[in-house]
C-alpha cells in the first residue's frame, strides 16, 4: 500500500471500516460483502473521477495496487482470471462461430431441396430434357426434320408452359407470366426487394444482417414488355417468392422470361382448352390461329397466311389465263405453283 502517515492512515481504515460496514448491511443475497465493496469502491471510481477513461492505465493500475498489497500470488491469480476469461470469450465465440456455419449450411442443403424438388415437380413433362446446338455434318446428308423434335439450343415446356432456370421456375399463360423463387425458409418480407419496370426485373433477398443473398439475386431485360401497374409479388410460407407479371402483348408465347436465360420450344406449348373458352371472340380467334399455324410448321405444311397467299395465287391464274406463270413463284413451305 502507499506509504501513509500513521495518523493518516487511521484515519483511512476507519473510513473504510464504516464503508465496510454500511457494505455488509445492504449486500444482495449470496453476495459477500467484501465483493459489494468492491463494486461501491470501483463505482466511485468510476462515478467520481476519470480513472476508467483509460482502460489500460486503470488495468495497469489495479493490478499494481493487488502486486503491492498482494505480493505476486494476488498478481498472478488476477492475471490467469483474466486469461481464464479472455480463453472462455475465445472458445464461446468459436462455438457460435462453427453453430453458425452449421445453421447457415443446413439451410442452404434445405432450399436446395426444396428448389429441386419444385423443379422435379414443374418439369415432370419435360424431365429437363435439352437438344444440342447441332449442324449438318460436312459431307453428309440432309436428314428429313422430325415435327417432333425440340429447337436446337431449347427444352420443352414444363407443365405450366414455362421452364426454369438455376434460380427460379416459371410457368405463363398467353396473358400473364409467373415466376417463383426459392428463399431462405424464415424470410420476412421486409427482407425481399422485387422491382418492375416495361422493360427490366429485379429481384433482391437481404438477410437478417441486411446482407444481400447474391445466390438469391435475380436482374435483366424481360423477354417482352410487361404492363408493371399490374405486377406484383407475394410471399408464400417464408419460403418462396411468386412474382405475377402481366404481358403487355397478351397474345405472345414467351421462350424465356429474362433474355439470356435458358429458353423453351414454344412449339411445344399445349395451352388448357377450357381456357380458351374464357377468352373473348377477337383474342379466341387469334389463339386458334396461333395454334393452327403452330400444327401445320410442326407437319410441314402452309401456314393460314400462306395458305391465303395460295388460294389468292391460284384465283388470280384462273382470271388471268392468258398470262404465263411457269416461272411464279410465292414465298412458303410446301407451295408448287397450281397447274391450270
Amino acid at each position: 500500500m502507499a506509504d501513509l502517515p500513521p495518523s493518516a492512515k487511521q484515519s483511512v481504515d476507519g473510513l473504510m471500516t464504516q464503508a465496510a460496514q454500511i457494505c455488509a448491511a445492504h449486500a444482495p443475497p449470496g453476495e459477500t460483502p467484501i465483493a459489494t465493496l468492491l463494486d461501491a469502491f470501483f463505482g466511485f471510481l468510476n462515478d467520481r473521477t476519470d480513472f476508467f477513461v483509460d482502460k489500460a492505465r486503470a488495468g495497469a493500475a489495479v493490478r499494481d495496487a493487488l502486486g503491492r498489497a498482494g505480493g505476486r500470488a494476488a498478481v498472478k491469480a488476477a492475471e490467469t482470471s483474466r486469461e481464464d476469461a479472455e480463453r472462455a470469450a475465445r472458445e464461446r465465440s468459436e462455438r457460435d462461430a462453427a453453430k453458425a456455419r452449421a445453421l447457415e449450411e443446413a439451410e442452404r442443403a434445405r432450399v436446395e431441396a426444396v428448389r429441386a424438388k419444385t423443379l422435379e415437380m414443374a418439369m415432370a413433362k419435360s424431365e429437363g430434357r435439352v437438344t444440342e446446338e447441332a449442324g449438318e455434318e460436312e459431307g453428309g446428308e440432309e436428314e428429313e426434320e422430325d415435327p417432333h423434335a425440340l429447337k436446337p439450343g431449347t427444352t420443352a415446356p414444363n407443365v405450366g408452359n414455362g421452364g426454369e432456370t438455376e434460380k427460379y421456375v416459371w410457368t405463363q399463360t398467353l396473358q400473364d407470366v409467373e415466376v417463383r423463387v426459392a428463399v431462405p425458409p424464415g424470410t420476412k418480407s421486409k427482407q425481399v426487394k422485387c422491382e418492375f419496370t416495361k422493360d427490366r426485373f429485379s429481384f433482391k433477398v437481404y438477410g437478417a444482417d441486411g446482407v444481400e443473398a447474391e445466390a438469391s439475386t435475380i436482374a435483366g431485360e424481360f423477354y417482352a414488355p410487361v404492363a408493371p401497374d399490374e405486377c406484383y409479388w407475394t410471399l408464400e410460407d417464408n419460403a418462396y417468392v411468386s412474382c405475377f407479371l402481366q404481358k403487355l402483348k397478351d397474345v405472345e408465347w414467351w421462350t424465356c422470361v429474362l433474355k439470356g436465360d435458358q429458353e423453351i420450344d414454344t412449339k411445344k406449348v399445349e395451352p388448357e382448352n377450357s381456357r380458351l373458352d374464357d377468352l373473348d371472340g377477337e383474342t379466341r380467334v387469334t389463339v386458334e390461329k396461333m395454334m393452327y399455324d403452330q400444327r401445320q410448321k410442326q407437319l410441314g405444311l402452309p401456314t393460314s397466311e400462306e395458305q391465303t397467299k395460295h388460294d389468292a395465287l391460284k384465283k388470280f391464274m384462273e382470271a388471268h389465263p392468258e398470262m404465263d406463270f411457269s416461272n411464279a413463284k410465292i414465298d412458303g413451305a410446301g407451295f408448287n405453283v397450281p397447274d391450270m
